[in-house]
């Protein structure tokens, strides 16, 4: 398959010495696939114990978003009360 064109390139292909082979060039050929949980990390991720530290990081950046809320409504003349508004 030298000079096969692949999705717009060329493939260039040549046979290797069996001395310039590296010897590990086929370790872990034979393992089984595994697929790797990844809605399993995410969730593991999601639900870790936040430090007190990130829990302040986090509700200082929803007061700000709301502080941020309320100046576009009150400066589009809107009258809304967002603190009745629990998360």
């Amino acid at each position: 398959m030298d000079n096969y064109l692949l999705k717009g390139h060329i493939l260039r292909c040549k046979v290797i010495p069996k001395d310039e082979v590296h010897p590990e060039l086929w370790v872990g050929a034979n393992r089984k696939w595994r697929v790797v949980p990844r809605d399993r990390l995410a969730r593991v991720r999601h639900n870790k114990i936040r430090t007190e530290d990130e829990q302040a990081r986090t509700a200082n950046r929803l007061i700000k978003r709301q502080n941020e809320r309320k100046r576009k409504l009150a400066k589009a003349g809107i009258n809304y009360d967002i603190t009745a508004v629990s998360y």
